[in-house]
């Protein structure tokens, strides 16, 4: 017996050094990152529910690295930091293309920056404070979301926590080292994202606090404090160089964030102090109210954990003499100030430089109250305090289990930004063996979604792409192979196209998500049902040529539709032919009066051209809010299809490819009046004003486009009107200037809406706008005028009485519409030198003198530079329009600008019989023109006619030789 006392005696001493408190260190931190690998492993291709737009890109971007380039830093995107990306090229290599190799590489961020965030709090605040602040950040929503999504933010955290590290080792050891090594890794943070500088930045900031606090330590550690800035500095030398020589696309996504700062060095405090208070708040209040990177508004920590975090701050506070709660307290605002004055505040992504900082502080309360504890009631009540942190742990355990698994990823917002209904598509079709055509429906038809869901399918394919809530692809009859549609659920398509197009078929794959949420539909179509959908006819048949880049073959509207309400415009069109590369091209639909006023508008195109094949037919439908005061009357559509990035107009073309218009106009439609009057509030009025008019008549208020204007000049002006009770009448709307003596210069009298829907036809209770072009007559001196308008009887040759609302009852003959400024304008009546001198007659109007022209030969991209010179034969009661076309040999556009003389500013309605007005104009020329000798073409038109009809060319003898002059050649070449 007693040997064997003595054997298990040994024993247990020899097992006593696991009870070392350094054995013990070890185990739980080990402990705590095999939880945190836990939390950041378990389904990770599952959660997120997909795969986000800017996920894509990283992957992309390590691809690019992969294929040979080495870029310092990408400017696409908005500008992106390159250190994320190169890890994902080196994951790639080891674990192939695809989704978890890209959240591998934020896994493995996220442990190296726990493991270091360990170090780091170990070396300023000892073992405890770093195991509790590690734990903190091992079940944190926060760090578990950035180590799971494929971003780059997470590498930041990481590098800062090894510089900030090899810091602290050289300022508490000393040697030379360790500076240089926190100068790398402090530098490198340069290359991780946005909010990488502020790392730096909170060293300089602790080097003012030791200067300020800490002089004699600053003397003894200058020499290593500078030795790390100025290695971190020559570290991002290299991405600071790129970013200097490319500062537009470098500096995008900083630019965009910049409104607070913007506004508060204008001297608006206001926002920055509101995004400030919304960080403050983010502990324990509201948190990231962006679903992208947060369950919306969660803080950052439950109740009992704020509260420990706001004592840490004060107890850092009380203990600010020491270096280290120096470091702490520097380290901690300067990484959230990017938060705090950018927004949407708070946001994590923008705060994650502070996150160790921000899980040090409960850690500095739970030591302390582990301090205290042991010190009243002795080492027994280490154990419960003990169960108590680990239960507190345990909790936040479960609860951000709960959050993020569940709650957060079966969010539907969630599932549609990270985009889960596409990817799923797509690993659908990758399990699919057809050669059918595949046609998908995206939101972002031309990009982003194209991005996921080829990174998601992991294998190259053929695909149409179009988005189906706007439009609907009929692939070319070459394509022989049957015809597959995927209709994700964050662009199905609409569902009156739907049943239009598809609904006589069954869908041969409905997929659904675990909430029981459609996530995407599958449609299979043969040659006979594409050829029935391909042979349907519009209600209107159309042939018209846009700018030889498609053709428009008819459209569907309906007869009539009630103000207040959506009407929908269906375009078909063909498409003749490829054109190669990415164009941004868009279809506009302006709903416009008699008069040419446009009421409302939309734009769209569902169909990139980059998908564009010979042979395709394309269903493309515009929804056109008509708004609830638009008078009961007959309106119509112009169509025509645009450029973005230049912003003009493809012509409409005629049998001969000569352009005849910009637009198509539309056969005309009636709108009925609204169903029930729209309150003031909802008109959006700009310059709301009550008054009465009469008996019958409230002013609600008005709008006047422009009040600086030139004599000839016009300025467009809404009046908003409702009937107390049906008028009796038709009254005139009188229009008249009032100069600073009193003196009234009359300038129009009409009927309401120019006599289509005059006041004897007003209902009463209806909200009528009324709107016209008051034209400022040539011969009105340059002066500031008071505009004013009343209702004219003629039958009494009086003005119904007024009285506005804030006047009380003071009564006028009419209502101020504010000031006027009409300038004055230096008229030329003697002809000036002219490089090219001809004469040209447009009618009986106009006459064109000749043009000067810069040069005759320019590069593709380039800017011709043009000035006409023209002279009035007569005044005129129409603003014409200048067409500047350059043309090849074929009649093909390649250069245009059309406008109203000298830039809008001087309307051919100005101008005095004799008179002569120089013109100039800036016309670009297409990228893609190729070499050769070109001609310009000019005229004029009238652009409030359907048609744009233009005036006639007339030579000597009064016959009538075209509608346009061709000037001089010119030479483009490479």
């Amino acid at each position: 017996m007693v040997r064997e006392e003595k054997v298990c005696s040994r024993f247990w001493e020899r097992l006593a050094w696991l009870c070392t408190p350094a054995v013990m260190e070890m185990v739980i931190l080990v402990a705590v990152i095999v939880v945190a690998a836990i939390f950041r492993f378990y389904r990770i291709e599952a959660v997120p529910p997909g795969l986000q737009h800017d996920e894509a890109f990283q992957g992309n971007f390590a691809i690019r690295i992969l294929n040979g380039e080495w870029p310092i830093f990408f400017d696409l995107n908005g500008g992106e930091e390159p250190l994320y990306m190169y890890l994902v090229a080196i994951s790639f290599l080891a674990f192939g293309r695809t989704l978890f190799a890209i959240r591998l590489v934020s896994i493995f961020c996220g442990l190296v920056h726990l493991v270091f965030s360990y170090l780091l709090a170990r070396q300023l605040f000892g073992r405890r404070v770093a195991l509790l602040a590690t734990a903190g950040l091992a079940v944190s929503f926060w760090h578990i979301f950035d180590s799971r999504v494929g971003l780059r933010p997470i590498s930041l955290p990481m590098m800062q926590a090894i510089g900030y590290y090899l810091f602290w080792l050289g300022f508490r050891r000393g040697g030379r080292g360790w500076f240089l090594g926190a100068g790398l890794f402090l530098g490198g943070a340069f290359y991780t994202y946005t909010s990488g500088p502020m790392v730096l930045a909170s060293l300089l900031f602790f080097a003012l606090y030791l200067l300020l606090l800490q002089k004699d330590l600053l003397r003894q550690r200058r020499q290593g404090i500078v030795l790390t800035v100025v290695v971190a500095l020559l570290v991002f030398a290299p991405e600071a160089w790129h970013i200097i020589r490319h500062p537009a696309a470098s500096t995008a996504r900083a630019r965009g964030l910049s409104s607070h700062l913007i506004a508060l060095a204008n001297g608006d405090p206001i926002p920055v102090l509101r995004d400030t208070l919304a960080v403050v708040g983010m502990f324990g209040f509201r948190g990231d109210p962006e679903w992208r990177y947060n369950l919306a508004g969660r803080p950052v920590f439950d109740g009992f954990s704020a509260l420990l975090f706001y004592v840490g701050v004060g107890i850092a506070l009380a203990r600010l003499k020491k270096p280290e709660y120096g470091f702490l307290l520097t380290w901690l605002p300067v990484n959230l100030a990017i938060s705090a004055s950018t927004p949407p505040a708070p946001s994590t992504l923008r705060a994650l430089g502070a996150i160790t900082a921000i899980y040090i502080l409960p850690a500095l309360s739970w030591d302390a109250l582990w301090r205290w504890t042991v010190q009243r009631w002795g080492r027994p009540a280490r154990g419960l305090l003990t169960a108590g942190i680990v239960a507190v742990l345990a909790l936040n355990a479960w609860w951000v289990y709960r959050d993020y698994f569940f709650v957060w990823a079966s969010n539907e917002d969630v599932r549609t930004i990270y985009r889960a209904d596409l990817t799923e598509a797509a690993r659908y079709l990758a399990g699919q063996n057809q050669e059918d055509t595949i046609c998908i429906s995206a939101q972002f038809a031309a990009d982003l979604d194209q991005e996921v869901f080829y990174f998601a399918l992991g294998q190259g394919r053929s695909i149409k792409w179009f988005n189906g809530r706007s439009a609907l692809v009929f692939p070319s009859e070459a394509l022989s192979s049957d015809v597959t549609y995927i209709f994700p659920a964050t662009s199905l398509l609409d569902e009156e196209m739907l049943e239009r197009f598809f609904g006589h078929l069954s869908p041969v794959k409905e997929a659904f998500d675990p909430q029981g949420r459609l996530t995407f539909l599958v449609y299979r179509l043969g040659a006979s049902e594409m050829s029935a959908l391909r042979s349907i006819q519009p209600q209107h048949p159309l042939t018209v040529n846009l700018g030889d880049q498609l053709e428009l073959l008819g459209y569907d509207l309906p007869s009539s539709v009630q103000a207040g309400q959506t009407v929908r415009l269906v375009l078909y069109y063909y498409i003749p032919h490829e054109l190669g590369g990415r164009r941004n091209y868009s279809f506009f639909a302006h709903l416009v009066d008699k008069r040419g006023y446009l009421w409302s508008q939309d734009d769209a195109f569902g169909y990139p051209t980059s998908n564009w094949h010979g042979g395709d037919m394309v269903v493309q439908w515009l929804d056109v809010f008509v708004p609830p005061d638009a008078p009961p009357r007959n309106y119509r559509f112009k169509v025509g299809l645009y450029d973005q990035d230049s912003g003009q107009p493809f012509p409409v073309l005629d049998e001969n490819g000569s352009p005849v218009a910009t637009a198509v106009a539309l056969e005309p439609f009636t709108v009925r009046k609204a169903a029930a009057p729209p309150s003031a509030a909802s008109l959006g009025i700009p310059n709301p004003l009550q008054a009465r008019v009469g008996d019958q008549f409230t002013f609600l208020g008005y709008d006047v486009s422009q009040r600086v204007l030139n004599p000839g000049q016009s300025t467009h002006v809404s009046l908003y009107w409702q009937t107390m009770t049906r008028p009796d009448k038709d009254y005139l709307v009188s229009t008249y200037l009032v100069d600073e003596g009193g003196k009234v210069w009359p300038q129009s009298s009409r009927q309401a809406l120019d006599g289509d829907y005059p006041t004897s036809l007003w209902e009463a209770g209806q909200v009528v706008r009324d709107r016209f072009d008051l034209v400022v007559d040539p011969e009105t001196p340059r002066a500031v005028y008071e505009l004013r308008v009343g209702l004219y009887d003629e039958e009494t040759q009086g003005y119904l009485p007024v009285v506005v609302s804030s006047e009380e009852s003071a009564s006028s003959e009419s209502i101020s519409l504010g000031q006027i400024l009409v300038r004055g304008r230096k008229r030329q009546f003697e002809v000036p030198p002219i490089e090219h001198p001809l004469v040209a007659y447009f009618g009986e109007v106009v006459s064109l003198l000749g043009y000067d022209l810069e040069e005759d030969e320019i590069a593709p991209g380039g800017i011709l530079y043009l000035t006409l010179y023209w002279q009035a034969q007569q005044e005129m009661d129409v603003s014409y329009t200048v067409f500047v076309h350059l043309l090849d040999a074929q009649n093909h556009i390649w250069g245009q600008r059309d406008s109203v003389p000298d830039g809008g500013q001087y309307p051919t309605t100005g101008w005095l019989e004799g008179e002569v007005v120089e013109d100039e104009y800036e016309i670009a020329v297409d990228s893609s023109a190729p070499p050769g000798e070109y001609i310009i073409e000019v005229g004029l038109y009238d652009a409030t006619q359907p048609g744009y009809p233009r005036l006639p060319v007339i030579d000597e003898q009064g016959q009538i030789t075209g509608d346009r002059v061709l000037l001089g050649e010119v030479k483009i070449e490479p």
